[in-house]
């Protein structure tokens, strides 16, 4: 990103610069992870080209963030500069030597801080809130409860605005979950997967069933938040083991065009 024209350091310019990278890669079927302003990116690209397949946004940029503010004025004093660092975590203990002498070396460049306020600057006026509601991929919110640069009103607001998210929360955290807690971000990250997978087998499998029972009209908000049509469906309260055990196996196997599927357990979110 310090290499890039003054004039092409924004957050379009980078999506447009992720999207012909993808493209160079030859991938077709990608979830994009982005903190920060990279997270800001993954959503803007998302807006321009809707070929990710999901999102995990982690402190993005793109309703509101806290930059480091008069704190550049001060960018010569290098236990400034470590201060401004440690805040953007929970435990400060994070921000090792190396971390800090990074930030104080791009700071203290003037090209590159050049770029650096260009960006912070890009990413105030592509505000996305009249965007989110339009972004429809499922999309994973993990949050440091602690972020002082991404609050966390700022992922409520996320997910509230985005129609398809999930938000999930880092306790002890700052700014940067990846980094300060990365086992627990990697057990959130897999948690979401399994449930999206599930969710989006079930989804799959009803829609494309000949009919569907379910033993309970109860359940039927769940389906219909999923999108699903249950108008055609049935209901069978208990006893319902007596459609599968008067079921003629026999007529079913001389009709090889017919897929038959016994989905045995319960149906739903957490529930089997």
């Amino acid at each position: 990103i310090y290499e890039l024209p003054v004039l092409d350091s924004s957050v379009k310019s980078l999506a447009k610069f992720l999207h012909e990278f993808i493209n160079f890669k030859g991938l077709k079927n990608y979830i994009i992870i982005g903190n920060s302003l990279g997270g800001h990116i993954g959503l803007y690209y998302t807006k321009l080209y809707k070929k990710a397949k999901a999102l995990i946004l982690t402190g993005s940029s793109g309703l509101y963030e806290s930059a480091m503010g008069s704190g550049y004025t001060k960018r010569s004093d290098y236990n400034v500069m470590k201060g401004k660092v440690e805040e953007v975590f929970f435990d400060p203990k994070v921000a090792t030597k190396p971390l800090v002498d990074e930030v104080y070396e791009a700071v203290n460049n003037r090209n590159k801080l050049i770029r650096i306020l260009a960006f912070a600057k890009s990413a105030i006026r592509h505000n996305m809130a009249k965007d989110l509601p339009k972004i429809k991929v499922p999309i994973c919110l993990i949050w440091g409860k602690n972020d002082i640069v991404t609050p966390p009103d700022v992922a409520d607001e996320f997910h509230k605005l985005l129609p398809n998210s999930d938000l999930y929360w880092i306790d002890k955290c700052g700014h940067a979950p990846m980094m300060e807690h990365p086992q627990k971000f990697n057990e959130t990250v897999l948690s979401w997967f399994s449930k999206r997978v599930f969710s989006f087998i079930e989804r799959r499998l009803l829609q494309k069933a000949a009919g569907v029972n379910v033993v309970s009209e109860g359940f039927l908000d769940y389906f219909k938040i999923q999108g699903m049509d249950t108008s055609k469906w049935s209901f069978f309260s208990h006893g319902v083991d007596r459609e599968f055990i008067d079921v003629d196996l026999k007529s079913v196997v001389k009709q090889p065009d017919i897929k038959t599927v016994l989905y045995a357990g319960n149906i739903g979110s957490g529930q089997g």
